[in-house]
């Protein structure tokens, strides 16, 4: 069931148009990451289902339509990107903050409160202040807050980005545990791309107001839908060609009218001489010492560049004949040293042609 659904939103600042014909469905329990660079509109987008934005377009939440209704009637938990937690307020008078606004009881709202701080495993911390918490226990008590007025999306502004990197790799643990344990919808926005493929059920990358691709984050980053996405993604290795004819679901091309090369591209007709774009991921290139032995059918020569140590793997960093610069994920069966000569390739099926849209 959808619990959010975007159409056609549009926005503005001032002369500057922000978002342009989005559209956007989140289901009930999905965790979406909203992905992109500064200044794309993930953050607009993200502010447009809160009602701090004026668009075009329709918004609507649990099939209600939003035209009209202002935030605090929206049945939305959001947390930003600095917490916004009052500093003059303990933890839990924080947390049950929006219910005390709500003219809740008040022993209800101690009894909500107290579920929480368990839930978010902030006992022992209730009467202590905002200052007197670790970085991650100030995002605790932002969620919590969130939470405490039981709305029926939570609204995640980078939440992550103030927390060093062990400690947000922690959180993200916790938060997406929390998240499948309360089976809220989520609308997670971020510009790290590593972020968004450990927590999200579905990520929207987005480029100037635009999305560019959605799906699950396995799809998105084996098979991204052109360039930007492929860039924007993970590490890649993008390789310019020209179609040369067909070896069955494989199609040949030629890459600086030199080097013959396969990539899988079932039902892409290709026009011999056509200008094509296809990706290869660094961990999918085929990496071995030439020793002599010249580059082979299928092959690349090329030299180290550069070599990076990356504890479980190697990333090395090989200038091409070519004048192409690629990245390659190496294991630590073999030492390479800048300079080495080296030939590079790859199986078919682990290349992408590109299509743009």
């Amino acid at each position: 069931m959808a619990v959010v659904e975007l159409r056609d939103i549009s926005a503005n600042y001032g002369n500057n148009r922000v978002l342009s014909s989005v559209s956007l469905v989140l289901a009930q329990g999905e965790f979406v990451a909203v992905l992109g660079p500064s200044g794309c509109g993930k953050t607009t987008l993200l502010r447009v289902v809160a009602g701090f934005v004026e668009h075009t377009g329709s918004v609507s939440i649990a099939g209600r339509p939003c035209e009209g209704v202002p935030p605090h009637k929206r049945k939305i938990g959001i947390v930003f990107q600095d917490y916004a937690l009052f500093p003059h307020r303990t933890v839990a008078e924080n947390i049950g903050f929006g219910l005390r606004l709500r003219k809740l009881p008040r022993a209800e709202i101690a009894v909500k409160v107290d579920g929480l701080l368990t839930l978010l495993q902030l006992r022992g911390l209730a009467d202590r202040y905002p200052s007197e918490l670790s970085g991650g226990q100030r995002q605790r008590v932002a969620i919590a807050r969130a939470l405490a007025v039981d709305p029926q999306v939570l609204l995640l502004d980078e939440p992550l980005s103030a927390l060093d990197k062990k400690l947000r790799e922690e959180m993200q643990v916790e938060l997406r545990q929390l998240q499948q344990r309360v089976g809220i919808t989520t609308m997670f926005v971020t510009h790290d791309q590593e972020e968004a493929l450990a927590l999200a059920d579905k990520i929207v990358v987005m480029d100037r107001g635009r999305i560019r691709q959605e799906g699950p984050p396995a799809g998105v980053y084996v098979r991204p839908r052109n360039r930007f996405v492929a860039n924007f993604i993970g590490k890649s290795n993008i390789f310019e060609g020209r179609a040369a004819g067909r070896d069955g679901e494989d199609l040949i091309c030629t890459i600086a009218d030199r080097y013959g090369m396969k990539i899988r591209s079932e039902g892409d007709p290709q026009l011999p001489g056509a200008k094509i774009d296809f990706l290869v991921r660094p961990e999918r290139i085929r990496l071995r010492p030439v020793s002599g032995t010249p580059a082979g059918e299928g092959e690349i020569p090329g030299t180290v560049r550069h070599v990076v140590y990356l504890g479980a793997h190697q990333n090395v960093h090989i200038a091409l004949e070519t004048g192409q610069v690629i990245e390659a994920e190496a294991s630590h069966e073999h030492t390479w040293q800048p300079g080495d000569a080296v030939a590079i390739g790859w199986r078919p099926e682990d290349a992408l042609l590109l299509i743009e849209d």
